[in-house]
Protein backbone atom coordinates (compact mmCIF):
# COMPACT_ATOMS: atom_id res chain seq x y z
CA UNK A 1 0.00 0.00 0.00
CA UNK A 2 2.99 2.16 0.79
CA UNK A 3 4.47 1.48 -2.33
CA UNK A 4 1.67 2.32 -4.17
CA UNK A 5 0.96 5.66 -2.80
CA UNK A 6 4.59 6.99 -3.35
CA UNK A 7 4.24 5.68 -7.26
CA UNK A 8 0.83 7.88 -7.07
CA UNK A 9 2.30 10.86 -5.71
CA UNK A 10 5.41 10.41 -8.06
CA UNK A 11 2.84 10.10 -10.96
CA UNK A 12 1.08 13.45 -9.96
CA UNK A 13 4.24 15.05 -9.59
CA UNK A 14 5.27 14.46 -13.05
CA UNK A 15 2.06 15.40 -14.38
CA UNK A 16 2.08 18.54 -12.72
CA UNK A 17 5.00 19.51 -14.30
CA UNK A 18 3.71 19.40 -17.96
CA UNK A 19 5.07 19.32 -21.25
CA UNK A 20 8.39 20.58 -22.47
CA UNK A 21 8.83 22.10 -26.40
CA UNK A 22 12.39 23.34 -27.65
CA UNK A 23 13.07 24.47 -31.07
CA UNK A 24 13.24 27.40 -32.94
CA UNK A 25 10.62 30.12 -34.12
CA UNK A 26 9.96 30.79 -37.48
CA UNK A 27 6.75 32.88 -37.11
CA UNK A 28 5.68 35.79 -35.22
CA UNK A 29 2.06 35.98 -36.48
CA UNK A 30 1.28 38.91 -33.43
CA UNK A 31 2.25 39.62 -30.40
CA UNK A 32 1.29 36.71 -28.68
CA UNK A 33 1.32 33.90 -31.17
CA UNK A 34 4.49 31.77 -32.49
CA UNK A 35 5.22 28.95 -34.86
CA UNK A 36 8.18 26.61 -34.02
CA UNK A 37 10.17 24.16 -35.12
CA UNK A 38 11.45 21.64 -33.29
CA UNK A 39 15.08 19.46 -33.48
CA UNK A 40 13.01 16.65 -35.69
CA UNK A 41 11.40 18.99 -38.29
CA UNK A 42 7.89 19.67 -36.77
CA UNK A 43 5.92 22.64 -36.64
CA UNK A 44 4.06 24.10 -33.17
CA UNK A 45 1.50 26.53 -33.33
CA UNK A 46 2.03 28.27 -29.97
CA UNK A 47 -0.03 30.86 -27.53
CA UNK A 48 2.25 32.89 -24.65
CA UNK A 49 -0.54 32.06 -21.77
CA UNK A 50 -1.42 34.87 -19.19
CA UNK A 51 -1.20 37.10 -21.59
CA UNK A 52 -2.90 38.81 -24.64
CA UNK A 53 -1.23 41.40 -26.99
CA UNK A 54 -2.30 43.77 -29.34
CA UNK A 55 -3.10 42.24 -33.00
CA UNK A 56 -1.65 43.94 -35.53
CA UNK A 57 -4.11 46.22 -36.34
CA UNK A 58 -4.75 47.37 -32.77
CA UNK A 59 -2.35 50.63 -31.38
CA UNK A 60 0.65 49.26 -30.16
CA UNK A 61 0.60 46.08 -32.32
CA UNK A 62 3.13 45.85 -34.72
CA UNK A 63 5.05 47.77 -31.27
CA UNK A 64 4.12 44.06 -29.87
CA UNK A 65 5.05 41.63 -32.58
CA UNK A 66 8.40 43.34 -33.20
CA UNK A 67 8.98 43.38 -29.52
CA UNK A 68 8.34 39.70 -29.54
CA UNK A 69 10.48 39.38 -32.30
CA UNK A 70 13.60 40.75 -31.11
CA UNK A 71 13.29 38.70 -27.98
CA UNK A 72 12.83 35.54 -29.92
CA UNK A 73 15.44 35.38 -33.12
CA UNK A 74 17.93 33.71 -33.34
CA UNK A 75 18.33 31.65 -30.45
CA UNK A 76 16.39 28.52 -29.21
CA UNK A 77 13.24 28.52 -27.13
CA UNK A 78 11.21 26.62 -24.86
CA UNK A 79 8.09 26.52 -24.00
CA UNK A 80 6.83 24.77 -20.75
CA UNK A 81 3.36 24.34 -21.43
CA UNK A 82 0.24 21.84 -20.30
CA UNK A 83 -2.76 22.23 -22.52
CA UNK A 84 -3.84 23.06 -25.84
CA UNK A 85 -6.55 25.27 -26.91
CA UNK A 86 -9.97 24.26 -29.35
CA UNK A 87 -7.57 25.70 -32.32
CA UNK A 88 -4.73 23.69 -31.44
CA UNK A 89 -2.33 26.26 -30.21
CA UNK A 90 0.01 25.11 -27.45
CA UNK A 91 -0.62 27.59 -24.20
CA UNK A 92 2.67 27.81 -22.55
CA UNK A 93 5.48 30.33 -20.99
CA UNK A 94 7.85 30.72 -23.42
CA UNK A 95 11.59 31.24 -22.42
CA UNK A 96 14.07 32.98 -24.70
CA UNK A 97 17.88 34.29 -23.95
CA UNK A 98 16.88 32.71 -20.06
CA UNK A 99 13.74 35.36 -20.09
CA UNK A 100 10.16 34.60 -19.58
CA UNK A 101 9.01 36.00 -22.74
CA UNK A 102 5.29 37.12 -21.59
CA UNK A 103 6.39 38.49 -18.64
CA UNK A 104 8.77 41.02 -20.53
CA UNK A 105 5.87 41.79 -22.71
CA UNK A 106 3.71 42.44 -19.84
CA UNK A 107 6.62 44.96 -18.22
CA UNK A 108 6.95 46.85 -21.37
CA UNK A 109 3.58 47.67 -21.68
CA UNK A 110 2.68 45.31 -24.89
CA UNK A 111 0.12 43.12 -23.05
CA UNK A 112 -2.72 43.18 -20.88
CA UNK A 113 -2.35 39.63 -18.15
CA UNK A 114 -4.93 37.06 -18.61
CA UNK A 115 -5.72 36.38 -15.03
CA UNK A 116 -7.98 33.54 -15.64
CA UNK A 117 -6.33 32.48 -18.43
CA UNK A 118 -5.33 28.70 -18.53
CA UNK A 119 -1.38 27.78 -18.71
CA UNK A 120 -0.02 29.78 -15.65
CA UNK A 121 0.80 28.94 -12.28
CA UNK A 122 -0.21 30.61 -9.22
CA UNK A 123 3.77 32.31 -9.50
CA UNK A 124 3.14 33.51 -12.45
CA UNK A 125 -0.72 35.11 -12.06
CA UNK A 126 1.59 36.91 -9.41
CA UNK A 127 4.37 38.22 -11.56
CA UNK A 128 2.34 38.84 -14.25
CA UNK A 129 -0.27 40.68 -12.41
CA UNK A 130 2.40 43.18 -10.53
CA UNK A 131 4.24 43.43 -14.28
CA UNK A 132 0.85 45.01 -15.72
CA UNK A 133 0.55 47.26 -12.70
CA UNK A 134 3.94 48.65 -12.64
CA UNK A 135 3.55 49.07 -16.69
CA UNK A 136 0.42 50.81 -16.13
CA UNK A 137 1.08 52.98 -13.24
CA UNK A 138 4.11 54.28 -15.30
CA UNK A 139 2.12 54.69 -18.72
CA UNK A 140 4.67 53.04 -20.78
CA UNK A 141 3.44 50.82 -23.91
CA UNK A 142 0.02 50.80 -24.41
CA UNK A 143 -0.21 52.17 -20.86
CA UNK A 144 0.51 55.78 -22.45
CA UNK A 145 -3.05 55.74 -24.22
CA UNK A 146 -5.70 57.45 -22.19
CA UNK A 147 -7.98 54.54 -23.29
CA UNK A 148 -5.95 51.27 -24.24
CA UNK A 149 -8.37 48.89 -26.15
CA UNK A 150 -8.12 45.40 -26.04
CA UNK A 151 -8.14 43.32 -29.01
CA UNK A 152 -11.29 42.00 -28.46
CA UNK A 153 -13.12 45.93 -27.80
CA UNK A 154 -10.70 46.83 -30.85
CA UNK A 155 -12.41 44.01 -32.97
CA UNK A 156 -15.84 45.48 -32.08
CA UNK A 157 -15.13 49.10 -32.21
CA UNK A 158 -14.05 48.96 -35.85
CA UNK A 159 -15.89 46.06 -37.37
Amino acid sequence: MRLLAIVLLLALSIASHGAQLSGRVVTVADGDEIKIVDDSGQWHLVRLAGIEAPVRSNPFGREAQMELAGLLFPDPVRVDWEIQDRHGFILGTVHAKGRNVGLTLLEAGLAWHLPEGPGQTQQQRLEYAEAEKAARVAKIGLWSDPEPLAPGDWRDRNR
